[in-house]
């Protein structure tokens, strides 16, 4: 809510993975966000999306290394540690998020996650942490997941929302703020903030093509014979309403 205060829609826009489908959902009608994303085939789409969008930045790049005509994009992961639990078969899904984090970091692309981030096969998590960035909360334990080390801090507990903040050789002390009333912030951002401002959208997406292409492979890749989402979700249906205009 704070990077939705200071930047607009045209210089940030969110991602909000989230398959439990409430930790997040306050947030989706900001302007800032593309897509509220709850399962699987969704944030696969996202992702081609996302690929598509750095291709064209690329391009861009070679062409005139001065020209920046991109927001930043985050993709923000609540409560990981249900949402791994989810995707320990899409390992397709979790190789592309590490390979986002590891090639795009450097070009405006920002990955939040919150959780107990334990697990220790995760290739995503595993590139994650090697950025030793974070926000450690309340206590200094939190910080081994990061590999900083903890010489010199307190024992006890901090207060509710205060947390350690590693950058560099440097450990600061933060405090957070919660919201008590989101919807009603997100809709005074929406109107009174950026109310001149279009809702962030991907300025070249991926072709209706192109998704199915990748899902396709994805599911194949990830064993079933590409059956095993089609047993719940109607997978054509989901990718005409990723790419419908409504």
């Amino acid at each position: 809510m704070s990077a939705a205060r200071q930047y607009s829609p045209e210089q940030i826009r969110f991602l909000l993975v989230d398959f439990n489908g409430r930790n997040l959902r306050d947030l989706r009608s900001l302007k800032h966000v593309i897509r509220h994303i709850t399962d699987p085939l969704e944030l696969q789409a996202e992702l081609v999306n996302l690929q598509s969008e750095m291709a064209v930045f690329y391009d861009q790049q070679r062409n005139d290394p001065d020209h920046q005509n991109f927001p930043a994009t985050v993709i923000i992961i609540d409560d990981y540690d249900t949402t791994s639990e989810a995707l320990i078969t899409q390992e397709t899904l979790l190789r592309q998020l590490r390979d986002h984090v590891r090639l795009h970091s450097d070009v405006g692309l920002f990955i939040w996650v919150a959780g107990y981030l334990e697990r220790t096969g995760d290739p995503f998590i595993k590139q994650l942490l090697l950025r030793r960035s974070g926000f450690a909360m309340s206590q200094r334990d939190s910080l081994q997941r990061l590999n900083i080390r903890m010489t010199g801090l307190p024992l006890e507990a901090m207060p509710e929302g205060r947390a350690y903040y590693p950058q560099g050789n440097q450990i600061s002390v933060i405090q957070t703020a919660t919201i008590s009333d989101v919807k009603g912030y997100v809709e005074y951002l929406n109107t009174h903030s950026w109310g001149d401002k279009s809702p962030a959208k991907w300025l070249h997406p991926a072709t209706r093509d192109q998704i199915s292409q990748q899902i396709d492979e994805a599911q194949d890749i990830n064993g079933d014979g590409g059956n095993r989402w089609s047993l719940e979700i109607d997978t054509r249906g989901l990718i005409d309403d990723l790419l419908s205009d409504g």
